[in-house]
């Protein structure tokens, strides 16, 4: 499963770089295009790893331990193993692929918590001390959180305005700070752009002022403002 797991999180990483990249060349279409890359390569690597897998598992488990109880009980309960790497796989393209390129960590870590230890513990918890289901019911669990997890992924996705984020990593490169040599400076002045900006625009939604003449007001008197950094002490 390790090696499994490492092949999504390569199509993952160079997902998120990919979207990224398009983002601060501001092309709406590329980061697009790249979000459905990652989506659909993550699906055209995970499906027939996972059927391979599954064939494969009386193999698989005899490299480990060959004891008979164990390649048994192996055998009946990896067909649900095969269907989380499916579901683990397409859930990690989502979160580490897609959302981590739109600077969506926290969101991702919220989610993940309460599928794991909300959703998913309490259903391996049960199926393990009041059902006869044991590996079946741990498996189950796993499939259920990533689901969960999928759920939200999918629903943050639809809410990004792309215009906005191109808007946001221009502000970003537009500040001299950025482009400064003392790296200490440039993390420092990274870190609070998002909050500003995000900052701004809920202040001027209450006035009813649009998102993207916050955005446009904003960058009057960024510069100034994002050196302020409450949280690095550079």
């Amino acid at each position: 499963l390790n090696f499994c797991w490492a092949l999504t999180e390569g199509i993952a990483r160079a997902g998120a770089t990919s979207i990224g990249s398009a983002l601060g060349d501001g092309n709406a279409e590329n980061v697009k295009l790249y979000m459905v890359l990652t989506m659909v390569n993550t699906l055209l690597e995970c499906i027939p790893l996972a059927v391979t897998c599954f064939f494969l598992r009386t193999h698989l488990v005899k490299m480990f331990n060959p004891g008979e109880d164990v390649v048994d009980l192996f055998v009946d309960t990896f067909w649900l193993a095969c269907i989380d790497i499916v579901i683990y796989h397409f859930q990690n393209g989502l979160t580490q692929g897609v959302l981590v390129a739109f600077g969506e960590q926290k969101f991702i870590a919220w989610s993940t918590s309460i599928a794991c230890y909300g959703v998913g513990l309490p259903v391996v918890l049960i199926t393990i001390f009041f059902t006869d289901l044991r590996v079946i019911g741990i498996i189950a669990g796993w499939i259920i959180s990533d689901l969960v997890i999928i759920t939200a992924a999918l629903y943050k996705i639809s809410r990004i305005d792309i215009s906005k984020e191109i808007k946001r990593t221009e502000l970003v490169f537009e500040n001299p700070a950025y482009h400064v040599e003392d790296e200490h400076l440039r993390i420092n002045t990274e870190c609070t752009t998002a909050g500003i900006i995000d900052k701004g625009i809920e202040e001027g939604v209450k006035y009813g002022i649009s998102s993207e003449e916050t955005l446009e007001s904003n960058s009057v008197g960024f510069n100034q403002e994002a050196k302020k950094c409450p949280y690095c002490l550079f």
